[in-house]
């Protein structure tokens, strides 16, 4: 039971990891900013994770807030994603199912 929760998580979370490297590439797009996708993406994680009301982004039009936004409740949701699949991994080896 518990290697079949961590393969169907993992699949699930790369899956998310995925869509959100593709949202953060289209976000690249649309702002026309130097920087490579995955430094946007990491600097997208870090503003999701943290206490930040204020972006480093120049969010200037509805299109680009709304790939922002997407790309924010996609790494929240792989958090989210996270942490049940540990908590369900956990109650499995302890006997709770």
């Amino acid at each position: 039971m518990t290697d079949l929760i961590f393969f169907i998580s993992f699949f699930f979370v790369m899956g998310i990891s995925i869509r959100g490297y593709f949202l953060a590439s289209r976000l690249r797009d649309e702002l026309d900013i130097e920087k490579g996708t995955m430094e946007l993406y990491y600097l997208i994680n870090s503003e999701a994770l943290g206490n930040s009301k204020q972006s480093f982004l120049k969010l200037d039009s509805s299109k680009k807030l709304a790939l922002y936004r997407s790309c924010i409740k996609n790494t929240r949701l792989s958090m989210v994603v996270i942490f049940s699949c540990t908590l369900f991994v956990m109650l499995a080896e302890a006997g709770g199912w």
